[in-house]
């Protein structure tokens, strides 16, 4: 059976860089698989004149894939709306071995390590940023 692909990117992200790293998985998928990728792309799958309500779609548009396919350009994992893709995918049934990075243009060791942190570490406290402790931690805090 064929699985769709979900692309997940930043429309902050060079767009030419976005197109040049898709269409090099793409030719590789084909290659491998014999048959192009079916692939759901905001830009062609949303309506572009009602776009918030279009969106509320999300969670039925991402269950819908098998597999979710990061365009990681140097904006990505600093846009809430990518991150909250990612949490659909694997809220709703997705896992982390379904998730395929594509790097966008050179990458700095920072840049390389901040998606793959966010698929790849495991446990709630893990998965927080930096500084954002525990529950019960926070509630510590607010507490005095």
């Amino acid at each position: 059976a064929a699985s769709t692909r979900f692309i997940s990117h930043s429309w902050s992200d060079d767009g030419e860089a976005k197109y040049a790293a898709l269409s090099c998985w793409a030719a590789e998928f084909e290659r491998q698989t014999g048959r192009e990728p079916l692939l759901w792309l905001d830009k062609a799958c949303i309506d572009q004149d009602s776009i918030d309500a279009s969106l509320l779609g999300l969670p039925i548009y991402v269950s819908g894939c098998t597999r979710l396919l990061v365009l990681d350009g140097p904006s990505y994992a600093t846009r809430l709306w990518c991150i909250m893709e990612i949490f659909c995918f694997l809220l709703l049934g997705g896992s982390e071995s379904d998730i395929e990075v594509l790097p966008l243009g050179s990458q700095t060791p920072a840049r390389s390590v901040s998606v793959a942190c966010l698929l790849t570490q495991s446990g709630e406290a893990k998965r927080r940023p930096r500084g954002w402790g525990t529950t019960e931690e926070a509630e510590a805090k607010r507490n005095g």
